[in-house]
């Protein structure tokens, strides 16, 4: 089933109606689910759409690298999921550790310089990773550690630039509002990676097919 069929198309259309029948409700009611006053403030905008994309590119990394340490070689490292969980626990704790200290430093640094910085790094980790990726398994996790890092100072400057662009009353609102649409973008990344991915299935498993190897050297031998 593929993004074209009838049935895609049309949860689609429906996904969309619904969406925008929830909307023209919300701005009419007197107690709205999600105040629009909010999300129209530039500074908390900008947040929610920094911290959705950080969602997603950092779900969707994961994903993708879940695959890339379980696809057989050559294509992959081949690890089994004990050995992936592993070797993906040095970024969880990097994150763990980087997180309060970056927290108690945050008076001392301007949120959006530390969310432009966090930017900086988490890009530099993309770049870093579609390079090293497949050097080695240290060079591949040594590229995760610096997104990881550049996605938590992202978390932390994106969410108390919506604390401190609210008025106290409406401080819970903004802060939930930011956490779903982190939610939101954690839940789409994955499903657009195991979209892409699976363009690439059936071209995997035959190139790592024996049978597969063994017709490639015998075309280079009678070549």
């Amino acid at each position: 089933m593929g993004w074209g069929s009838p049935l895609v198309i049309g949860l689609g259309l429906v996904s969309l109606a619904s969406l925008t029948a929830f909307i023209l409700y919300e701005r009419r009611s007197a107690n709205p689910i999600i105040p629009f006053h909010l999300i129209s403030n530039r500074n908390i905008a900008i947040a929610n759409f920094g911290i959705f994309m950080v969602g997603f590119t950092f779900q969707l990394m994961a994903q993708a690298n879940t695959f890339i340490f379980e696809v057989p070689r050559p294509n992959g490292y081949g690890l089994s999921i004990l050995e992936t969980g592993f070797w993906m626990l040095p970024n969880a704790v990097v994150q763990l550790i980087a997180a309060p200290i970056l927290g108690r430093q945050l008076m001392r640094i301007d949120t959006k310089r530390l969310s432009i910085a966090g930017a900086l790094v988490a890009g530099g980790g993309m770049i870093l990773i579609s390079y090293l990726a497949f050097i080695d398994l240290p060079h591949m996790v040594s590229s995760t550690i610096v997104i990881g890092l550049g996605s938590t100072m992202l978390n932390i400057s994106l969410v108390n630039i919506v604390i401190f662009s609210v008025e106290r009353s409406s401080l819970g609102t903004a802060a939930g509002l930011n956490t779903v649409f982190r939610n939101l973008g954690s839940a789409w990344g994955p499903a657009v990676a195991g979209t892409i991915m699976n363009q690439f299935k059936d071209t995997l498993l035959l190139s790592t097919s024996p049978l597969y190897r063994f017709k490639y050297h015998l075309t280079l031998h009678i070549n």
